[in-house]
């Protein structure tokens, strides 16, 4: 398509030229039938003659042009009609042949940079799964080997709350070994119904009723209630243990006796 319409273009063109050439040439007739009815003027014998100076190049002392001059019949442009509809039309379809060429070049450039854009996505899409990819070996590697049901049931008990000791809440008896913090009369009235109430769980074998595991639990939350009333006065060392103690005696209610 490009081919045809450059072909279309120059058709054109060189039927333009050929009109040109005929005015030109009938311009020139019509000069020449004018002049021969004109008188003659006689030039002086010692008068030097220098032709017109052709594309800026002046006479060379009384030599003429530059090789007589361009163009056509030894005249260049702008010295006849014909010369400059030539030069005139000949700029013309070098301009067209200048913007053919350029428009090409442009969508050269353009088919080009779309190319690049599509390699440079390409490239970056390549990027984002070799990552992920990279980013998932890693995870897999630092996993290490999948647990076993065991290893779950090990996990478990260790996160699983711990028991008080057997110096802190004989299993046999129930008795208590309250800890320095809470041996102080704020606490009477509690320690005196968390000591009945796990004689009685003792009594039992650990099968308390609700009433018991209730009673167990409001007793724990009002002695650590009084517990954090006194942080200030209590040493960091001692108010832990108490803390440690009155949650212990909490989580015993819900396991059996021993």
């Amino acid at each position: 398509m490009f081919e045809s319409s450059i072909h279309s273009s120059i058709t054109r063109t060189a039927l333009a030229f050929a009109v040109v050439a005929l005015v030109a040439s009938s311009v020139n007739g019509q000069n020449a039938g004018n002049n021969n009815n004109n008188s003659v003027t006689v030039r002086p014998s010692n008068e030097t003659f220098s032709p017109p100076p052709y594309y800026g190049y002046g006479s060379m002392g009384g030599g003429g042009g530059f090789g007589g001059g361009w163009g056509f019949n030894e005249m260049g442009a702008g010295s006849t009609v014909g010369g400059s509809y030539m030069t005139g039309m000949g700029n013309a379809i070098r301009a067209q042949g200048q913007y053919n060429l350029l428009s090409s070049q442009a969508a050269i450039n353009l088919e080009q940079a779309q190319k690049a854009a599509m390699e440079n996505q390409l490239q970056w899409t390549n990027t984002y799964f070799e990552m992920r990819r990279i980013n998932q070996a890693n995870r897999e590697a630092q996993k290490g080997p999948p647990r076993t049901p065991d290893d779950w049931v090990r996990m478990a008990a260790n996160a699983a709350p711990q028991r008080l000791e057997s110096n802190a809440l004989d299993p046999v008896t129930g008795q208590l070994a309250w800890p320095p913090a809470l041996q102080a009369d704020t606490f009477t009235t509690d320690r005196s119904e968390l000591e009945k109430l796990f004689a009685e769980r003792a009594t039992s074998h650990g099968a308390v009723g609700l009433d018991t595991y209730n009673k167990i639990r409001n007793t724990v939350d009002a002695a650590l209630t009084k517990l954090r009333g006194m942080i200030r006065d209590i040493d960091t060392r001692n108010y832990i243990q108490a803390r440690n103690f009155l949650n212990g005696l909490a989580r015993e209610a819900d396991f059996p006796n021993g």
